[in-house]
């Protein structure tokens, strides 16, 4: 029998949630409410509209007075760790409660225990879709791992496009866009999600130059339109000018000239340089394999800055949608000063301080042509930049400003 002060809520597993930890795979964990709780928490206070009553708290805490439990049904399946697209943490395991199991009750319970009649009333209005949507679990989240959603028959994505959600009270999220990727008569696994996901975050941020293809940044393009020099191009022109003009002759020629190549204006003695993908997340160790080396970046009041883009993946009626989301970059972060660090040679960087998301967002979702970023020297690579050009277009045709 239902005790009355206890109710559950089914949830069901998307994604393989990557695992801060790996002692807790082992033992075959998955969502844990020691992460769920918090975030809810946070979720719960920032669209209450109101102040936080005192006895809804326990103690002097921002921890709200109520249990909650966590009931897996069936049996977590173990992703192997090879080739799991956007995964690096060696100590993780990654693990995916079996979509296959068809259980009525879904993969995933909820179980609340709550004593305080309107802290209770509060948890019984919540809109789980909303904090579901804004919210994934577990290590590398924002890339679409750890995607939990209610137990519903179906997602009407459209209807999802323009909604702004409040995460916590530092932010919220708006969802620009979808995309379904379809591969005919070929099924299509989260292992494929997870890798186009990675694919259309490259195009934002850093470009693809692997494999046979080259796909030229769209956040370069961003900083062309706004008159500056990202520092990915102002390192190599500082370090490797000859390396960089090896590099733009093996991609581009005068049938198909480099789209981006004309010097940007430059103020005069402007300095220090602008860094532009930073803003899509902080990558303080990066490694340039091209060109043998090993970039640092340093900043006395920055450690990490998480992505400002959140991807929600979620399947529906057998076939997966792709939500992109993003929220705005913080006031503290812009205009950052970062020490770049290249072999002997050190840079003063700063980020760009009138960076927006949504002005970037409405800047990559109105180019007409993504075709003119692309170089690809197989029909393997080509195959890829097809299906990148797809899912870029479509996310286009279904982007509201």
């Amino acid at each position: 029998m239902t005790h009355p002060f206890t109710w559950q809520i089914e949830l069901k597993q998307h994604t393989p949630i990557l695992h801060f930890q790996g002692q807790y795979a082992s033992s075959g964990a998955t969502l844990r409410a020691t992460e769920l709780k918090p975030k809810l928490d946070r979720y719960i206070m920032a669209n209450l509209g109101m102040k936080v009553p005192s006895d809804w708290k326990i103690g002097s805490t921002d921890a709200l007075n109520y249990k909650l439990k966590i009931h897996i049904h069936g049996n977590a399946i173990r992703c192997t760790r090879n080739n799991i697209p956007m995964f690096f943490g060696k100590g993780k395991t990654p693990i995916l409660v079996d979509n296959s199991s068809n259980l009525e009750q879904g993969d995933v319970t909820l179980e609340f225990f709550c004593l305080n009649e309107s802290l209770r009333k509060c948890l019984s209005e919540i809109d789980w879709n909303n904090f579901f949507l804004v919210t994934n679990f577990g290590t590398r989240q924002s890339k679409g791992y750890g995607s939990f959603f209610p137990n519903i028959k179906a997602i009407d994505p459209t209807s999802l496009v323009g909604l702004e959600i409040m995460a916590d009270d530092d932010h919220s999220y708006r969802i620009d866009s979808f995309f379904s990727p379809d591969y005919g008569d070929q099924t299509v696994t989260w292992n494929d999600i997870m890798d186009c996901i990675s694919d259309v975050y490259k195009c934002l941020r850093s470009g693809i130059n692997e494999k046979g293809l080259y796909f030229k940044s769209l956040m370069f393009a961003y900083a062309k339109q706004h008159g500056q020099w990202w520092d990915k191009r102002t390192i190599k022109e500082q370090c490797f000018p000859a390396k960089l003009e090896e590099h733009r002759h093996k991609h581009w020629s005068r049938t198909n000239p480099d789209p981006l190549a004309e010097q940007p204006i430059i103020v005069q003695g402007q300095t220090p340089y602008p860094m532009f993908r930073d803003n899509l997340g902080l990558s303080t160790i990066e490694r340039w394999d091209d060109y043998g080396i090993t970039v640092n970046r340093t900043s006395g009041s920055i450690k990490r800055f998480k992505s400002p883009i959140l991807f929600k993946p979620m399947m529906s009626d057998g076939r997966w949608y792709v939500f992109l989301l993003h929220r705005e970059i913080p006031q503290k972060y812009k205009n950052t000063t970062f020490t770049v660090r290249v072999n002997r040679s050190e840079l003063p960087f700063k980020t760009y301080n009138d960076f927006s998301m949504s002005d970037y967002m409405n800047f990559v979702w109105s180019i007409d042509n993504y075709e003119k970023y692309v170089e690809t020297e197989d029909d393997e690579a080509k195959d890829r930049a097809n299906g990148i050009l797809n899912d870029l277009e479509e996310i286009r045709a279904n982007y509201k400003k």
